[in-house]
């Protein structure tokens, strides 16, 4: 009687499967999908088999049955979701039609930078050959404009040569008094008697506006007559340094172009030893009988080694540009600007020719003193 049971329940579940096997998807692409799904029983033998199920779970248990239909609907789910053939197709030519247009930016963007770097190659070559060309010539023209300037500031300087500064006489000196101060200060100087006459052909204090420090009073330019008398003049003020001139320390010094004084600072670390300047502008250093004449830059390893030294960092000092301290303005009225000027009618041309002004009124054939 259990036999026959059994046999019952084995075909009831071989009929199960073949209806399930009936419903499957007739075109799938996964045939092996669409096959009876075997179920393997606990004594390890298939529906229908001759062997006994020992078995405490009964043959119709629902969660037993249920799970193969559970896994097959899951992945018939994933398969429908994957994309089709034509789908694929699709997106593959729309990547290939972006990434050949980003290829043809790309390429065109390649070929104009090498037609610029070309270019730019071909102009850079061009360039040098012209540098090339000019160099010796900016080279020429820089040596002739360092003689030139060297020239210019030669003939400032001997148009200077009689000139003597005078600094830190009090401006409450007038005018008046300047030419007797002076004289003065000089003879003291000299070791002359007080009233002893020194030809003077102008004094007077050099343009510029009045310092606000009181103890910084103008300097006084004097030109003396005589060029050996004014020699000695500088000579015996090197040698004395400054004088006490009624509580107010005065001293002598060379009237020079600012750019002679500019040179004469960037050589200031060469003159610890005996030196002497010379014109056009040099350097002489003497140490131990031998003399050193320093014109050029060139010049400086022969004078450290003189000296015996370390290179010192000295600037060029034959460069046409040298930093120079700016000129204090000259006194004088100020212009009014451009919108409050009026406008004036063209006075009316004068046949006879104007006389030149007469700067210095003359006395016995030489100018007269201020």
């Amino acid at each position: 009687m259990e036999e026959s049971q059994e046999a019952a329940g084995g075909s009831k579940m071989a009929a199960t499967a073949t209806a399930r096997t009936a419903t499957a998807r007739p075109n799938s692409p996964f045939p092996e999908l669409s096959q009876p799904h075997p179920t393997i029983l606990r004594d390890g033998g298939t529906p229908g088999s001759p062997s006994r199920m020992e078995s405490d779970t009964p043959v119709g248990d629902p969660l037993t049955a249920a799970a193969p239909v559970t896994l097959l609907s899951e992945v018939r789910a994933l398969l429908q979701a994957l994309p089709t053939r034509t789908e694929l197709t699709g997106q593959l030519s729309h990547m290939e039609e972006r990434h050949g247009k980003d290829m043809a930016d790309l390429k065109s963007a390649v070929a104009a930078i090498t037609t610029s770097i070309s270019s730019l190659e071909s102009r850079h070559t061009e360039l040098d050959k012209a540098i090339t060309a000019v160099a010796p010539r900016v080279d020429a023209h820089e040596a002739v404009l360092r003689d030139l300037i060297t020239h210019v500031d030669d003939l400032e300087n001997r148009g200077r040569r009689n000139n003597v500064k005078v600094r830190g006489l009090p401006e409450d000196i007038g005018p008046e008094r300047l030419v007797d101060t002076v004289r003065s200060i000089f003879n003291q100087y000299l070791g002359d008697p007080e009233g002893t006459h020194i030809e003077l052909d102008r004094t007077h204090r050099v343009a510029g506006l009045r310092s606000q420090d009181r103890n910084r009073p103008r300097d006084i330019l004097c030109r003396v007559h005589y060029y050996q008398q004014k020699e000695a003049l500088l000579q015996r003020a090197w040698e004395l340094g400054p004088l006490d001139y009624h509580g107010a320390e005065v001293t002598l010094l060379p009237d020079l172009s600012r750019r002679t004084l500019a040179m004469r600072r960037l050589l200031r670390p060469l003159l610890d030893a005996s030196y002497r300047w010379g014109y056009p502008f040099h350097l002489i250093v003497r140490r131990g009988g031998i003399s050193c004449i320093v014109r050029t830059p060139g010049d400086l390893p022969e004078v450290f080694k003189l000296l015996d030294i370390p290179d010192l960092p000295i600037s060029d000092w034959t460069t046409p540009i040298l930093p120079m301290p700016a000129a204090r303005p000259a006194p004088g009225r100020r212009s009014p600007p451009a919108e409050q000027r009026r406008s004036r009618s063209p006075r009316r041309e004068d046949p006879r020719p104007t006389p030149l002004p007469q700067r210095f009124p003359t006395v016995r054939g030489r100018p007269a003193e201020d």
